[in-house]
């Protein structure tokens, strides 16, 4: 490779290195429609439900600004999560109090149990509340029961919450006592059964069981294995972004130690923007989120990395590219 191929390469790679990407922010919804979701995917899909179409919610997911109704049948409906395949779950009001929960691939939804599915995985297995199974583990057509905490005389589990569900098949949540004086993070597994995580509050999970707690820390199992600068901790990604809120309660990125306040990271025209809330983050920075408008709006937003630094590499790549095929016409 020739010495100015080389100098392109090394450019671009420092490049993207040292210079973080501005973010700009687009409003979720529009005149007249609230869009409350919060989940986003790797594809930067958002889910959730919408409101002002109707009198009541609608299952809704939106890519890049296009709004998309997964269920419209005059009935309430809800939508939880959604994969990077773009499979979302939730359920919906049967006319009969019946509460169907599944899945919606485009605008088909199927049926899976009767409550409500709230987690899925790029497998397709699907976690949730039932009226037979409380909480149900849904795997290649087969409904498996999830035992819930072991009671106690002084400690009666309730208020149970699913966190995150790994591609490993992890299934993660919350769980308050009775009276509420003492609350614990849970793991369960097919493997494991359902554990305890005593202490903890979990607010995400890798898919190699590294379990992200509301303070910041990284836990396997009940052991500390990293301690993050941020304070309070809500999303984490496959490749190590941890989105929260810093000593000073401002909303951050944390990724190689280092920590960001997303305000510095707004592209000029958004500068009068203030971050209310992050939600969500995916494998591209993409965070969803609340944020303050310029004219006092509170409203839901997503906040996107413009250039990706996918687009920084492939610009260099380009360029070296093209200087091979003028290489190659200078040689001939």
């Amino acid at each position: 490779m020739s010495n100015m191929r080389i100098s392109v390469l090394a450019f671009v790679i420092a490049l993207a290195a040292t210079s973080p990407a501005d973010y700009r922010i687009r409003e979720l919804g529009r005149a007249g429609v609230i869009l409350d979701h919060f989940r986003i995917n790797a594809r930067g899909e958002t889910v959730g439900s919408t409101y002002n179409h109707r009198t009541f919610p609608q299952a809704s997911v939106q890519l890049n600004g296009e709004e998309r109704l997964l269920y419209d049948s005059g009935r309430p409906s809800r939508a939880n999560d959604i994969n990077d395949l773009g499979i979302a779950v939730g359920g919906w009001d049967g006319p009969n109090d019946e509460l169907p929960a599944g899945y919606w691939t485009g605008t088909v939804f199927t049926q899976i149990a009767e409550g409500l599915a709230l987690r899925v995985n790029d497998l397709n297995q699907i976690t949730g509340f039932g009226f037979d199974n409380p909480i149900f583990f849904w795997s290649d057509g087969e409904l498996i029961n999830v035992p819930m905490l072991q009671n106690s005389e002084t400690l009666q589990w309730t208020n149970y919450d699913q966190v995150a569900l790994s591609n490993s098949g992890m299934l993660l949540g919350n769980a308050t006592s009775f009276n509420y004086t003492h609350r614990t993070g849970w793991y369960w597994t097919e493997a494991t059964g359902t554990v305890r995580l005593p202490n903890l509050w979990p607010s995400d999970l890798l898919d190699n069981g590294r379990i992200l707690n509301e303070d910041g820390r990284w836990f396997e199992g009940t052991q500390v294995v990293e301690v993050t600068p941020l304070t309070y901790a809500t999303a984490a990604t496959e490749n190590g972004k941890v989105l929260g809120r810093d000593a000073n309660h401002v909303w951050s990125i944390y990724e190689n130690g280092i920590v960001t306040n997303i305000s510095d990271l707004l592209a000029p025209e958004f500068s009068d923007w203030r971050v209310d809330w992050g939600i969500d983050i995916n494998e591209r920075g993409q965070i969803l989120g609340q944020a303050i408008s310029p004219d006092g709006r509170d409203v839901r937003v997503l906040m996107e990395p413009v250039p990706e630094p996918g687009t920084v590499f492939a610009v260099g790549f380009g360029l070296v590219a093209l200087m091979n095929r003028r290489r190659v016409r200078l040689d001939g």
